[in-house]
């Protein structure tokens, strides 16, 4: 028998195969299988995936080997696949040689709503199931289907009439940061859920904020929200700073609920309360056009008190607040804890951006006559040049009063001038009604409520429609100093 080998080499999920017409109809036995190169996956991890076996009984197309290497390819996981078969005296050789992609194509999978199995071992089930598996997704390929596939299968064997899904869940960034799977068209929903670890102090409060969970669909993701944010912030109120929960438990109920249409499980939070906090000391930096004085004005917190958490939190919003009132919209503080665990006290380090100084650009206002227009000019105090005070253009929108249902939105955009801020006031009534336009647009009471109807028409003037101010104005309130 003729002596024969071939390569075929994929580079980025282009997959080269250049064997002959002739050379695809022959088969031989697997005696030898080898596979290399995988930092993140084993030789026999590999093999498994390729689906081929060593087999001195069974005949082996040449063609089942490309097709082999095509699964590999189609996982998703390599960025190189290349494989080569030679003949032995009584079989062939088939030797895999592939190259993992790079890390940052690979992120988590997360399981939203499997509670049927802990994730450790729903992993090892899926590793088996599927060998390019083991907790990591590429990003690409059919990795995620074929891992969706099976995991729909293992829930039927459990009698669950669900379908499961897999999406990509990008961050705020939009950053691919997980690969999310689903199983829909079945209820999971909690029936208790409890927190061990919490002490009496806290046993009541929680299973109070606990008991809004009680009928509603068990996702994770939703779970982790609560406790970082409703749970915690039980703690925090209170000086807990480094309360911690771990992630979400799930135990199935066998005698709760109708088990032919939905699965009820009792869910623990468990939490590591930590102690006590109290406030130490404050110290300021780079506050140049605010005086300290100012500044503390807005902490509630004294030294050698419980620090609540939530509240200092809030009291640091009010500081960009402040800044933001006489101008300087890009004001940021760098909070930096020190804790001193044996005295089981708090201090900040509290560093201020102030960032540029930001004025009040040109005033327009669309949608009226002329006249009315004027109106609205007089009734603007603040004027070009003045700092630029993002409360007021709230404040104006709470006290000028429109008639006939009449409203209207106000329109920031940067001005000809440099750290200048523009503003429109656009007017506009049921022939024009409001409609959103972007982040920067603020709306009247009456316009809120349009837009949040769903009304499309673009706002503006209307020649045939523009109406006369026949309302009065108020001046809002001065610009706090």
């Amino acid at each position: 028998m003729k002596s024969y080998s071939m390569k075929s080499s994929l580079v980025l999920s282009a997959l080269v195969v250049t064997l002959s017409t002739a050379a695809h109809g022959q088969q031989y036995p697997i005696l030898e299988l080898r596979a290399q190169g995988s930092k993140m996956f084993s030789s026999d991890d590999v093999i498994r995936a390729s689906r081929l076996s060593v087999d001195a009984k069974k005949e082996v197309l040449l063609t089942q080997v490309s097709q082999a290497a095509e699964r590999l390819v189609g996982s998703g996981v390599f960025s190189e696949v290349n494989y080569l078969h030679t003949e032995l005296r009584n079989g062939m050789k088939v030797e895999f040689t592939v190259k993992d992609k790079e890390p940052d194509q690979f992120v988590p999978a997360k399981f939203e709503n499997f509670v049927w199995w802990p994730d450790g071992k729903l992993v090892s089930e899926l590793h088996t199931r599927v060998p390019l598996f083991a907790g990591q997704v590429p990003l690409g390929g059919g990795l995620g289907e074929e891992l969706a596939t099976e995991l729909e299968s293992m829930i039927k064997a459990r009698g669950v009439k669900g379908h499961v899904t897999n999406l990509i869940h990008n961050a705020a960034t939009g950053v691919p940061e997980s690969v999310d799977f689903e199983v829909e068209d079945w209820p999971v929903r909690v029936s208790t859920m409890t927190t061990p670890g919490a002490s009496a102090d806290f046993a009541q409060e929680l299973q109070k904020a606990g008991r809004r969970l009680v009928g509603l669909n068990y996702h994770r993701s939703t779970l982790n929200h609560f406790a970082e944010n409703n749970l915690r912030d039980i703690y925090l109120k209170k000086g807990y700073l480094k309360a911690h929960f771990a992630a979400p438990e799930a135990q199935v109920v066998d005698d709760i609920g109708d088990k032919e249409t939905e699965t009820r499980v009792a869910v623990s939070i468990p939490v590591q309360e930590g102690a006590e906090y109290k406030l130490g000391s404050l110290g300021w930096s780079g506050n140049q056009q605010v005086p300290t004085k100012d500044l503390l004005r807005h902490i509630d917190a004294q030294a050698g008190e419980t620090l609540d958490g939530v509240t200092f939190t809030h009291n640091i919003t009010r500081l960009r607040e402040d800044y933001a009132m006489r101008g300087y919209l890009h004001m940021a503080a760098e909070v930096t804890p020190r804790y001193d665990d044996a005295a089981q006290t708090i201090s900040y380090d509290i560093a201020i951006h102030e960032g540029d100084l930001f004025s009040m650009g040109k005033l327009s206002v669309d949608g009226l006559t002329q006249a009315s227009a004027e109106k609205v000019h007089q009734a603007w105090k603040l004027r070009e040049g003045d700092p630029f005070n993002r409360a007021y253009l709230k404040e104006f929108l709470g006290s000028f009063r429109m008639p006939n249902e009449a409203a209207y939105v106000i329109e920031q955009s940067e001005g000809e001038a440099p750290n200048s801020i523009d503003v429109t006031v656009i007017f506009c009534h049921p022939q024009t009604p409001c409609r959103p336009s972007g982040p920067n647009t603020l709306y009247s009471p009456t316009a809120a409520a349009a837009a949040k109807a769903g009304a499309a028409t673009a706002p503006g003037s209307n020649v045939n429609a523009t109406p006369a101010l026949s309302g009065t104005a108020q001046t809002a309130a001065p610009t706090p100093k």
